[in-house]
Parts: structure tokens; sequence; C-alpha cells
């Protein structure tokens, strides 16, 4: 009680909102924000694409219906033995997660028109093929070892396809 009487003393002296407006700390930080202009989509940079003799490095924002956190930033940087991929994500207004990686691909191919990299994981195969002429990247996951245990649960069934573009910010920025 003390601490509520000169917490409403010093709000009333300095003018900050008297008790009853200030957000209890049972409400979520959405609903504290959501009529307010502050809370905004972190902007990750825009998508580049680097092609040398030496190595391929694409940055930008892996992109598909199926992610569950779709304001993203993939950094993928290429050179003759492997591909090493970083990445993080908006995981809540004005909130990123933790950075995932360096992971390390190994390269099934590199040539001066493609480069393909592929790793399994338990149960899922993932493969990274850049295109260095049309300057494209493209993410592939594929299930695999589905009739184990531990795999039986896991989804998707299917091949799933996602692509390095420009984030959703710099997109709304691009002539249409």
């Amino acid at each position: 009680m003390r601490v509520t009487l000169c917490a409403a003393a010093l709000a009333g002296t300095i003018g900050l909102l008297p008790l009853a407006q200030i957000p209890s700390s049972a409400q979520t930080v959405t609903e504290r924000n959501a009529d307010s202009e502050a809370v905004r989509d972190i902007v990750f940079p825009n998508k580049t694409f680097i092609n040398t003799q030496a190595y391929v490095s694409v940055q930008g924002t892996l992109t598909a219906d199926w992610l569950a956190y779709p304001n993203n930033t993939y950094s993928i940087l290429c050179v003759p033995a492997q591909c090493l991929v970083a990445s993080v994500r908006q995981i809540g207004p004005r909130q990123i997660g933790a950075i995932d990686g360096p992971i390390v691909y190994p390269l099934i191919e590199w040539s001066k028109d493609k480069v393909i990299a592929q790793d399994d994981d338990l149960c899922a195969s993932t493969t990274i093929i850049i295109d260095r002429n049309a300057q494209t990247a493209f993410w592939v996951e594929t299930p695999i070892n589905q009739t184990t245990t531990a795999c039986q649960s896991f989804r998707p069934i299917t091949a799933r396809t996602a692509s390095i573009e420009a984030p959703p910010f710099w997109k709304s920025w691009q002539p249409k």
C-alpha cells in the first residue's frame, strides 16, 4: 500500500498516468500496444545477391506460405566446399528471436550457373539451390525417414519450397 500511495503521489506530481490507467502486468504486450503507432514490424535489410568466382552470397527474407514467422532474414554464404546459413525471425511485436546458425550445408554442386548444397537431419533433408544467372535462391525441405518412430508425426508429408525475396517492408516500396 505504501508503494502504491508513493507511486500515485509521484505520478500526480510529474504528470504521469493515474494508476487506474497504468496497464497491469497481466496484460499482454499486444493488448497494451494495440492502439499504439509505436508497434511496427521489424524492418530487415533488403535482398542482396553477390556472385563471384570465389563465393556466392544471398541475403533476404525466406518467403513461403508455410513459414511460422514470415518476417525474417536469412544470410546464405557459399564457397566451393560448403554453404553457411544464419537467420533471425521476428517472433512478436518489436521482438526478434535468437540468431540461428551458422549452420553448415555441404556442397553437392558448384558451377558457373548454379550452387546446390544439401544436408539431412533426422526427419527432413534441406536443399539450397542458388541460380547464379537468375540471382535466385530456393530452400527445399523434403521429408525423410518417415517410417521411423521419431518421424511418423513429422509434418509436412510432402516436400515444401521457399525462396529468398525482398522483405515485406522493401516489397511495399518497390514499383508495381
